[in-house]
């Protein structure tokens, strides 16, 4: 699921689909690529 979700983002970005949805994709990136790393275990929740 984590690696779908990933794959998903990473495409989501590099085509274009953030564009004019997203604000600040660095921000948005960031917050769910460090959700994902929580949910496999690479980061303890805060």
């Amino acid at each position: 699921t984590v690696w779908a979700q990933l794959f998903g983002l990473v495409s989501f970005e590099i085509f274009g689909q953030f564009n004019r949805v997203v604000e600040d994709r660095d921000a948005f990136f960031a917050h769910a690529a460090d959700g994902l790393a929580q949910t496999v275990g690479l980061l303890r929740g805060e």
